[in-house]
């Protein structure tokens, strides 16, 4: 995943989950790991971006 996608991705995060704070950021070929620390518990996110159609 590029810079300019993960930047909107952590944008996106914090607007769901405001006031978290991101444990671990792991980025796979086809996925992103993403475990974030909230007041009311703990959320694991994996994403799946879209290919490029370029």
């Amino acid at each position: 995943m590029n810079i300019n996608k993960m930047v909107e991705l952590s944008k996106a995060i914090d607007n769901g989950f405001p006031n978290s704070k991101i444990k671990k950021w792991v980025s796979e070929e086809n996925l992103e790991d993403i475990e974030l620390d909230t007041e009311h518990g703990y959320v694991k996110i994996e994403f799946y971006p879209k290919e490029d159609s370029e």
